[in-house]
């Protein structure tokens, strides 16, 4: 097991892959957010909350157990004295034991890795996602063209599911569900299943 600094998220479920700005305002998140840049050379676990709404988690039960291992790209303070900061991810993890020193939470965490699938299988999966997703963006008008666009240049299926996740606009608490999918093709049909709702 590795330890890093550890920020849990409000209503936010970041993907492997996906660049995403995320905004900090909490003593203990930024406490974490300086540990990983001083330290960590800017890495970090993040994990949602299971209820937004509460202000102080407790650990680990506030925090699912499914995260990521993030990336910091770039930090910029916000005139409200939040700071806003871009991570890229790059793996799903499993959290671990949690600790605290010097106010700053850490925690122990194990990196796990989607189930393969046969190739055959996953471009006929990837192709009818894909379709459904790009029906899903003409009718909510709520996707920019460029992301379709991108998405069909990805080659790995894992990839392209994970930024489709990202863009859909649904509670929480189901990107959370499809974070937690390893079996790709298990996640395929549970995105189907959203689209087609």
């Amino acid at each position: 097991m590795s330890r890093k600094p550890f920020i849990a998220t409000r209503e936010l479920v970041v993907f492997p892959g996906v660049v995403t700005p995320i905004f900090i305002g909490r003593q203990s998140s930024l406490a974490s957010l300086e540990e990983a840049l001083d330290k960590f050379e800017n890495k970090l676990i993040l994990s949602t909350q299971k209820d937004a709404n509460v202000e102080d988690p407790k650990l680990p039960e506030d925090v699912y157990e499914t995260g990521v291992l993030v990336h910091v790209i770039q930090t910029v303070k916000m005139p409200n004295g939040t700071v806003k900061v871009l991570v890229e991810a790059k793996h799903r993890v499993l959290i671990g034991e949690f600790s605290e020193r010097n106010g700053v939470q850490f925690t122990e965490y194990q990196e796990i890795f989607p189930k393969p699938i046969e190739e055959s299988k996953a471009e006929a999966l990837k192709r009818k996602v894909i379709d459904e997703f790009s029906n899903y963006a003409k009718t909510t008008q709520k996707i920019l063209p460029d992301v379709i666009y991108n998405i069909k240049e990805i080659r790995n299926i894992d990839k392209v599911f994970d930024l489709i996740c990202t863009n859909l606009m649904i509670a929480t608490t189901v990107k959370q569900e499809l974070l937690e999918i390893l079996d790709v093709e298990e996640r395929a049909y549970r995105i189907l299943s959203i689209l087609e709702k």
